[in-house]
């Protein structure tokens, strides 16, 4: 089964990388993780031979 690798980026903080089998989000899908919003903003290609797809999110609402 092919793995997916989610790219949580948010303005000053490190990326955080989560490994998922779910490939059902495209670009424009929101998502909530760990009770936050996230918006998928790019769907690329990745390095890792053992994931099939990076789905880049963004914060969808700014964090007070």
């Amino acid at each position: 089964m092919p793995l997916y690798e989610y790219v949580l980026r948010q303005p000053g903080r490190t990326d955080e990388h989560l490994i998922t089998e779910v490939d059902s989000h495209r670009v424009g899908d929101t998502v909530e993780i760990r009770n936050r919003r996230w918006i998928v903003v790019a769907v690329e290609q990745s390095s890792d031979p053992n994931v099939a797809e990076r789905k880049l999110l963004e914060p969808l609402e700014v964090e007070l």
